[in-house]
């Protein structure tokens, strides 16, 4: 919530832009292997928004609004929070399958979660035509 981090733009391929790339075409994990991500890790995952809610925090003296998705499939279910998305930015895709691509892993009260990476660019997000 209070990191940012700035790609330059360059037309020379570096390797860590080759790596942002090439996680666009990652396998995509079941929601039970997030639970066994590293934290920090940055992974492409599927499932069906179950439920959308928003809580307003105090952070810093400032009054910021925390978005929660949860996302099932029938291996269990995870939760996907941003400080700068809000629900209607994801109501069309409630009971509905979505992939998320490029979001981070990390842990909060003993769960794994994702996060959204904010920033144009950062994720992608795509209705699976079938779900596998």
């Amino acid at each position: 919530r209070d990191t940012t981090a700035v790609f330059v733009a360059s037309t020379i391929p570096t390797e860590e832009i080759k790596w942002w790339n090439s996680l666009l075409s990652a396998r995509v994990k079941r929601i039970i292997d997030i639970h066994d991500c590293e934290d920090d890790s940055v992974v492409n995952v599927a499932g069906i928004v179950g439920m959308l809610s928003s809580e307003t925090k105090r952070v810093k003296s400032e009054t910021k609004d925390l978005m929660t998705m949860r996302l099932t499939d029938r291996t269990g279910w995870v939760d996907v929070r941003s400080w700068n998305h809000s629900e209607s930015e994801f109501s069309a895709f409630l009971e509905k399958p979505l992939l998320l691509q490029r979001v981070r892993v990390t842990s909060f009260a003993g769960l794994k979660i994702c996060e959204l990476i904010d920033g144009n660019g950062w994720w992608h997000i795509g209705c699976l035509d079938s779900w596998s």
